[in-house]
This record gives structure tokens, C-alpha cells and sequence, in this order.
């Protein structure tokens, strides 16, 4: 049966933390970077001249901007929760 105590020589040193903290930052950043260049216009120009042909379906697309940019500003959270749990204490 698998302990759920954290053993302290399982711990990674700092030094082998840093390119997962390096990458999820990355990812990070990339997803930041996707949301303010292609949902937020869109999001800020609430107008039938923003939306173009879509402006008969801009509820479901303003759905579709909201949970993609929730999914993709939380997913690397929930990555690292979901090793955490499968590994135990020995990731990020």
C-alpha cells in the first residue's frame, strides 16, 4: 500500500525543480499571451461590427471564449495537482 507521507529523501532539489517551473511558466505565458491577443478584443467590442456574421450566435461564442480561457489560464494547475497526486510529494 502506497504511504501518503512525504519521505524528506524523495524531496527533488531546487536544481531539478527548475525546468518544470521554467516550462510551466512558459505555458503560462503562452496562454496569457493567446487570451489577451484573440479573446479580450472580442470580449471588449461587444458591438454587431465586432462580431460580424457571429452576432446572432454570441452567446454560445462568449460561452466558448469563457470556458477556453478558463480552461487554458488553469490547466497547468490542474497538471501539477493531478502528478502531485499520482507521485506523491516526489513532482514540482
Amino acid at each position: 500500500m502506497k504511504s501518503w507521507i512525504c519521505d524528506i529523501r524523495n524531496i527533488p532539489q531546487p536544481s531539478a525543480r527548475l525546468p518544470k517551473m521554467i516550462a510551466l511558466t512558459a505555458v503560462l505565458l503562452v496562454a496569457t499571451g493567446f487570451v489577451l491577443k484573440y479573446v479580450f478584443p472580442f470580449c471588449l467590442s461587444y458591438n454587431p461590427a465586432g462580431f460580424d456574421v457571429l452576432w446572432t450566435r454570441r452567446g454560445w461564442l462568449l460561452l466558448h471564449m469563457s470556458s477556453g480561457m478558463v480552461a487554458l489560464l488553469i490547466g497547468p494547475w490542474v497538471g501539477v495537482a493531478a502528478c502531485r497526486l499520482v507521485h506523491g510529494c516526489t513532482t514540482l
